[in-house]
């Protein structure tokens, strides 16, 4: 069961990551289907009640620091909610390392973004300084899958 869990949550941030290149939006779908997989997958291994609340407490910290982020405009409500939605499954001990490969790909896909928009540009300024973070927030997602995959699998 947790394979196919793990690989409909990696189908899912790779939809994400599609929507937010294209359309600069993440649909709410996604986080919501996230969550019921979750919880699903919560149903099905039955974690510890103190280990339960301590990720939730990992997810409500997410979700504060990315309100306040919001609030002032450098961060989508879409991201929010991915980040957030992803966050509970990563859980409290994995934060860390999640939010390091995601700013580690929010970075890069910024830079790489911003050159790509300086060569096209025909006046040598960037115009549009919107970065799709979902795509940063789904490659640290994938991450989590592929190496949670490899401890269920192995």
């Amino acid at each position: 069961m947790e394979p196919f869990l793990l690989a409909s949550l990696a189908a899912l941030l790779l939809i994400a990551a599609v929507s937010d290149y294209r359309r600069y939006t993440i649909p709410n779908w996604i986080s919501l289907a996230i969550l019921a997989l979750f919880a699903l997958h919560t149903a099905v291994t039955a974690p510890p009640f103190r280990l339960f609340a301590l990720d939730l407490l990992g997810t409500a910290l997410i979700f504060a620091g990315g309100f306040v982020l919001f609030v002032r405009g450098m961060f989508g409500g879409g991201d929010l909610k991915l980040l957030s939605s992803v966050a509970v499954w990563v859980g409290f001990v994995s934060l860390p390392r999640f939010l390091l490969v995601t700013a580690l790909a929010g970075g890069l896909l910024a830079l790489l973004i911003l050159v790509i928009r300086w060569l096209r540009s025909s006046d040598g300024r960037i115009h549009d300084q919107r970065v799709p973070y979902g795509i940063a927030i789904a490659a640290a997602g994938l991450d989590y899958c592929l190496s949670h995959a490899s401890l269920t699998l192995g």
